[in-house]
């Protein structure tokens, strides 16, 4: 199995666009596993991805050596903690769709870790099973995360040991995750706020432990948590906070819709002292933290029942909780099902003006085949507009970026990428896309110049525009996963650091990435993965 994971790169006329890299890990006909003795690293705009129908294994040697199966940000050999990337910084990851088996290596070695998650926003993980040490003196664990900025993951399994997951991360949102057998199923050292929702625990000791308190720089904490949609069975403990509360606590913890079977203690402080009690019950809603209200600088310190949300109709799953549905990967489609753009005539090479291409791809086959983007850079100079029925699929976040004239007017906005026209229903899904905008081609000039209007960036580009409404009965029936909106920044956009200087030099008219950059508009439905829509770097 190959250690490292290097993407490629194109350069279509001095602009520079980072194509990315995908790593498909088949499992044919037969159940694959393959071995591996150090860490693959996956390396910035990366997608580890394995089969979808028969997941295959990657499995850790007795004799592997590393900080983990796979890891997004390596920490450089005697470079006192440095490390490949900035951990806010470490965008453009994904990992779906494997087992990692690290129960070859001895049960007392952390080398034990499925994967080493230090990442930032545009990160996921999705349908992984971890298989780890149960004996008592495991130090296996499947998630480590000690900083970052992320982030979604969802569909996961831990089965054994010691941490399901040890994280720590500015905000995170989890969901539809399983945890058997494990000391602790989730060890939280530090975060902003994190969201796990469709939580399942059983047979752990603890199922939540927290590092609770902190509120400096130096000392900061879990700041907050909710846990929505949780069944707990066979655990002793719940949630348990590391310091007690004695009148008051910092950060927050909401826990709404928790079914325990068989857990003594809710909610308990490490050293013994219970909380809530616990038992064979349904916490319906439960907060710890600081209420604030009006104006008033200081909060009221609370541990107790409270309102529970209200879950609209729409938005309720048929067994009860509120609905999700996973990132579609059409396993179940044949080859024959998908057309490529680039066989239609569309370029991607982020110069090539795509608009009628990529029109003419979706008049012929929306609704009829899966609509797929070979990784690349896709110009469009009016609006594109994905018909309601239509799939969209990327490859390594296939990017569409508008730009040119009719994106430059603030006064008369324009829509990049239309979803549906206004009124329409239809089974919609993109993933695994980007949407952008693209500035004028000429560097900043260093003297003092006369801006035109053909020189501006796309003040007047709304860059997504969401009409279609998801069928009658169709939950999740228009929606987005893996997709992403990001506005200056980045290679080949003209928005960079070079022309659009933090100091504001030389004024900013070239340097308005967008006027808008998501619309929903009123009577269309959009169920997008949290986490999924995100803009960065605009001006």
């Amino acid at each position: 199995m190959p250690a490292l994971l290097r993407p490629s790169f194109t350069s279509p006329k001095g602009e520079f666009f980072s194509q990315g890299a995908s790593l498909y890990c088949s499992s044919d006909d037969v159940y694959r596993t393959y071995v591996v003795s150090s860490p693959i690293i996956a390396l910035y705009l990366t997608q580890l991805i394995g089969d979808a129908k028969t997941p295959p294994t990657l499995l850790a040697s007795r004799n592997f050596e590393g900080m983990a199966v796979i890891d997004a940000n390596p920490y450089i050999p005697n470079g006192n903690g440095q490390q490949y990337y900035t951990n806010q910084n470490n965008f453009l990851r994904s990992v779906r769709n494997f087992v990692i088996d690290v129960r070859q290596v001895p049960p007392e070695k952390t080398q034990g870790t499925g994967i080493h998650w230090q990442v930032a926003q545009a990160t996921s993980l999705m349908n992984i099973v971890f298989q780890m040490s149960t004996a008592p003196n495991t130090a296996h664990q499947g998630i480590w995360m000690e900083n970052g900025s992320g982030g979604f993951m969802g569909d996961l399994v831990f089965n054994g040991g010691k941490f399901g997951m040890w994280v720590g991360n500015q905000q995170f949102t989890v969901r539809n995750v399983t945890v058997n057998n494990a000391q602790t199923a989730v060890f939280s050292h530090w975060n902003w706020g994190w969201t796990f929702q469709g939580i399942n625990i059983n047979n752990c000791q603890v199922g939540f432990d927290l590092l609770t308190g902190g509120v400096t720089s130096t000392t900061q904490s879990v700041g907050a948590l909710a846990i929505i949609d949780a069944v707990v069975t066979n655990t002793p403990i719940f949630v348990r906070n590391s310091q007690p509360s004695a009148g008051h606590l910092a950060g927050s913890l909401v826990i709404a819709n928790a079914r325990l079977n068989n857990v003594p203690t809710a909610v308990g402080v490490v050293g013994g002292e219970t909380v809530l009690q616990g038992g064979s019950r349904t916490i319906a809603a439960w907060a710890q933290g600081n209420v604030y209200a009006g104006t008033q600088g200081a909060g009221k310190f609370v541990q107790h029942d409270v309102a529970g949300p209200q879950v609209p109709a729409v938005l309720r799953a048929p067994g009860g909780g509120v609905f999700g549905r996973g990132h579609p990967q059409y396993e179940a489609y044949a080859v024959s099902d998908f057309v490529s753009v680039r066989d239609e005539g569309a370029r991607g090479d982020g110069r090539t003006d795509d608009t009628d291409a990529l029109k003419r791809v979706f008049d012929k086959y929306a609704g009829c085949k899966i609509i797929f983007f070979d990784a690349g850079t896709y110009v469009v100079t009016s609006t594109l507009t994905i018909p309601a029925g239509a799939r969209v699929v990327g490859e390594a976040w296939s990017v569409i970026s508008g730009k040119g004239r009719k994106f430059q007017d603030a006064a008369n906005p324009q829509v990049v990428v239309r979803v549906g026209e206004p009124g329409s229903s239809g089974v919609t899904e993109i993933t695994d896309m980007v949407f952008s905008t693209i500035g004028p081609g000429a560097s900043r000039l260093k003297a003092p110049t006369r801006i035109c209007a053909n020189s501006h960036a796309a003040p007047g580009a709304i860059v997504v525009e969401w009409n279609v409404r998801q069928p009658d009965g169709v939950q999740g029936g228009a929606g987005a996963w893996d997709t992403h909106i990001r506005l200056g920044g980045a290679a080949g956009t003209n928005l960079e650091a070079e022309q659009c200087p933090s100091s504001g030099a030389g004024g900013v008219d070239r340097c308005y990435a967008a006027f808008l950059a998501l619309h929903i508009k009123p009577g269309a439905t959009a169920y997008l993965e949290v986490r999924a829509w995100r803009v960065c770097g605009a001006q």
